[in-house]
């Protein structure tokens, strides 16, 4: 576990100091980036394994930052590493587009540390496949309001040998 490399990128200085010291106390080594365009300077530089990413960043924010890495990993730019998203946003299609954005996992704020951690250690240690072959796969998605109702219809299709069979639609 020891050894691994961890970006986190958060404009809250108070949370990367707790997150910065809590995960380098565990062994982990960190580097941190107060918004979007320094940790894509970060990540260049530091080559994490995993990256911890707010959504609401000045400059370029955490959807656009997830999406920038997948693209770049998908072109052979950067090396495929992990992406959780540490996010005040709880609406479920905030989580949906993080998690099609490329995102391996998204965790609401404010969070307990030793969920983090417990999320973190299976990231790193249980998903040894690259990024594009394990996560959930949203092709594409419709977002449609009746009322004051808010629905997603989105095709998905899991990881090859999911016992939930190659696709489903959700509601």
């Amino acid at each position: 576990m020891t050894g691994e490399r961890i970006l986190i990128v958060d404009d809250d200085i108070d949370l990367l100091s707790l997150l910065d010291w809590n995960l380098n106390r565990l062994g982990y080594k960190t580097s941190v980036a107060i918004d979007g365009l320094e940790a894509m300077k970060r990540i260049g530089e530091f080559k994490p394994d995993l990256l911890l990413l707010d959504l609401m960043l000045p400059e370029v924010d955490g959807l656009k930052l997830c999406r920038w890495i997948k693209t770049k990993s998908e072109a052979g730019a950067l090396s495929p590493f992990h992406v959780i998203i540490l996010s005040a946003l709880s609406n479920p299609i905030d989580r949906t587009l993080a998690l099609s954005a490329g995102a391996d996992d998204y965790i609401t704020k404010p969070f307990d540390i030793m969920d983090l951690v417990l999320k973190i250690k299976r990231v790193l240690e249980y998903y040894p496949l690259p990024p594009e072959e394990r996560r959930f796969l949203i092709s594409s998605f419709t977002l449609f309001s009746i009322s004051s109702l808010t629905f997603l219809k989105a095709p998905v299709s899991f990881p090859r040998g999911s016992s939930m069979g190659q696709s489903i639609l959700l509601p």
